[in-house]
């Protein structure tokens, strides 16, 4: 790898973190959570496509 790749990678390097901690997992926690029945106080249980159905 050359001296120039390493600098990209070394400045791509922050973004792609922020990117993953404040999109990509935000993202995917969210569409988890569609098919779950979750209060906060009680274990989550499975919830299969009802919660899509209430929506439409």
């Amino acid at each position: 790898m050359r001296a120039e790749q390493k600098t990209a990678s070394l400045m791509a390097g922050p973004y792609a973190a922020f990117l993953l901690v404040f999109a990509v997992y935000p993202i995917a926690f969210a569409l988890v959570l569609v098919f779950l029945q979750w209060d906060l106080v009680t274990a989550p249980t499975f919830a299969g496509a009802d919660n899509i159905r209430l929506l439409v």
